[in-house]
């Protein structure tokens, strides 16, 4: 059997798998006092406060509830952000590997060190499989050096590899083979996955061509505790004048930004909520958000001219039905109004010249198929 990891900043995603038979997914989401378990149509608040604790409760759940015992479990397969420019595809998680993913950390410092947690909690519980490591950065390797390379001396680049790396590579990558099959191989789409985090890739014939996310994940939208795209004055400015440490700052940009430092809520659900309220910060978190979404999507079509789709995808694409309307204003893409409130497969109008789908993200069934390759 196989067992599909997937740490986010904030959640952990798994799948089982019985040869190529999903068994069962759910997923650990809000890590924290207020954790939910899901399977399903079935939730449950745990206290799980952590990744590590996470993949422990789910080997006792999976245990005493005879899906998979310890034994049966062959194959693991682990979601790792960061893998640098080593790594265009899936790799057996050596010492090596694994050395390579917490050196990459400081570029990932959210999610590399839960990644190798989430590992090093499994090969544990689970010695006699085999582990493997599937890279968010990977789907993006195929950018090309005019659009991936920064405006900064060129042995920067060659001395540290200072490029864009782009990340949420397996989300992207599943939502481009779901729509090559409704709209051809050469096809030009445009990917939102958004949630906690948030990027927007750009894909022509099934391969990534431009995004937002650059050298590490905190660039591009604005996102639940992380800025997104800011002056690189700023940090310099910060530094002077306010004499943060350079930890500091990227405990601010990372965790203390975004929604939560405009509004004090992490959450969308929580933020929309509370707007409905007359909330005037949590009003701009939302405004805000959809015009920087809109904004990278038009950008992005220098990337796609032949553009046939936009797909919505992750937890804000796929029920946040208000952001979704406001984008697709923003770009005078026409929608059907109910539909989108309903999250249908196409919610663009039929007299749309770009159709507009909700995707379910399904980075589970794409770490499936890729660790197949190997």
């Amino acid at each position: 059997m196989q067992l599909i990891i997937n740490s986010g900043s904030s959640s952990v995603k798994w799948a089982l798998y019985d040869k190529d038979t999903l068994v069962l997914k759910g997923m650990f989401d809000r890590l924290g006092p207020d954790c939910v378990f899901r399977i399903k149509e079935r939730e449950e608040r745990v206290r799980v406060h952590s990744h590590e604790h996470a993949i422990g409760f789910l080997l006792d759940f999976l245990t005493h509830n005879n899906l998979a015992q310890p034994e049966k479990v062959s194959q693991v397969v682990h979601r790792v952000v960061h893998g640098g420019e080593k790594y265009s595809g899936p790799a057996l998680v050596t010492d090596e590997v694994l050395d390579d993913i917490k050196d990459l950390s400081v570029l990932a410092p959210l999610h590399n060190p839960a990644n190798l947690s989430g590992i090093y909690a499994c090969k544990n519980a689970l010695a006699n499989a085999q582990h493997v490591a599937v890279f968010d950065t990977a789907f993006h390797q195929t950018i090309a050096p005019e659009v991936f390379l920064y405006g900064i001396p060129y042995e920067l680049y060659e001395k540290h590899r200072i490029r864009k790396y782009g990340f949420h590579g397996t989300s992207h990558q599943y939502i481009a083979s779901t729509l090559q099959e409704t709209y051809g191989r050469d096809a030009h789409i445009i990917s939102c996955h958004l949630g906690s985090g948030s990027s927007v890739t750009a894909v022509r014939a099934g391969k990534s061509v431009d995004t937002t996310m650059g050298f590490t994940p905190l660039d591009g939208v604005m996102m639940s505790t992380r800025t997104g795209e800011i002056d690189p004055e700023i940090p310099l400015f910060l530094l002077k004048h306010e004499h943060y440490s350079v930890e500091e700052l990227q405990e601010l940009f990372n965790k203390k930004s975004g929604f939560v430092g405009l509004s004090g809520h992490k959450d969308l659900r929580d933020i929309y909520a509370l707007s409905l309220k007359g909330d005037e910060r949590c009003q701009l978190v939302i405004d805000m958000l959809s015009y920087r979404v809109a904004y990278y999507i038009s950008a992005l079509r220098v990337a796609t001219p032949q553009l046939r789709a936009i797909a919505f995808t992750g937890g804000i694409g796929e029920g946040a039905w208000y952001v979704r309307e406001n984008v697709c204003s923003l770009l005078g893409i026409p929608l059907d109004q109910e539909k989108n409130k309903q999250g249908a497969q196409i919610i663009s109008a039929p007299n749309s010249n770009i159709a507009v789908h909700v995707i379910a993200a399904d980075e589970e069934e794409m770490m499936h198929r890729l660790a197949k390759s190997l």
